[in-house]
């Protein structure tokens, strides 16, 4: 199937001002104004987050059966959820 729409173009007013941008690494956007955005900390928090269940996981034991003591699962990939 196939569907062609011909349509005008919107023109879009002429600014007054202009606006400026700089992305930069010690923050994520320097604007024009002055205003400086921080940087989303996502992948941080992940990595925190991952290494943390990692210790939890070491320190518990591998699931290794052994009279007396209990059979802990290790978890699959809990950082991605």
């Amino acid at each position: 199937m196939l569907l062609d729409v011909l349509t005008e173009p919107d023109i879009l007013p002429e600014a007054e001002s202009r606006a400026g941008i700089d992305l930069g690494l010690s923050a994520f956007a320097l604007l024009s104004e002055g205003r400086k955005l921080d940087s989303p900390r996502f992948l941080r928090r992940a990595e925190k987050r991952r290494k943390r269940l990692q210790r939890e996981v070491t320190r518990k034991g591998q699931g290794i059966e052994e009279p007396g003591r209990p059979v802990v699962p290790r978890p699959g990939r809990p950082w991605l959820e």
